[in-house]
């Protein structure tokens, strides 16, 4: 397997330069501009592919032996009701905390912007410090009601 083909339905890639520039240079990558797979062949495993290029319906064969399907981004959050923006992010303040009391979220579920593993780890961490602050006054509170 001496080569990997990037598909890729653009005619442009949106990855940063350095990386682009990086992976252009690289002579077992070849990148198929302006195109999808339209239908992945084989018995037991891959064997082929077939893919269109979106300006012209033309379609080539491609043997491979793999394939790795990559489309958007799309956060996973259905599974929490609280406020979201129209692709799906969660809302969240200055605190990570988000439209319901006690519930913090960080990450790529909060931002399409910057999806870096720092960034999520710095908001994870500033998510943990608001949810142990929000813990401590609920503790005080229900200290407060039991207490007479």
């Amino acid at each position: 397997m001496g080569k990997v083909y990037v598909i890729h339905r653009r005619d442009t890639l949106r990855a940063e330069k350095i990386n682009q520039e990086k992976a252009l240079a690289n002579p077992k990558i070849e990148f198929i501009l302006n195109s999808v797979v339209e239908e992945i062949i084989g018995e037991n495993t891959v064997e082929r592919l077939i893919v269109k290029n979106l300006k012209t319906d033309e379609r080539q064969q491609l043997e491979v032996a793999g394939v790795f399907v990559y489309i958007g981004r799309k956060p996973n959050t259905g599974f929490v009701n609280v406020e979201k923006n129209e692709q799906g992010y969660i809302k969240v303040d200055e605190n990570m905390e988000t439209s319901v009391k006690g519930i913090f979220a960080a990450g790529d579920c909060t931002s399409p912007r910057w999806r870096q593993l720092t960034t999520a780890v710095g908001e994870g961490a500033m998510a943990a410090m608001s949810a142990e602050k929000y813990l401590e006054g609920v503790k005080l509170v229900a200290k407060k009601m039991f207490v007479t």
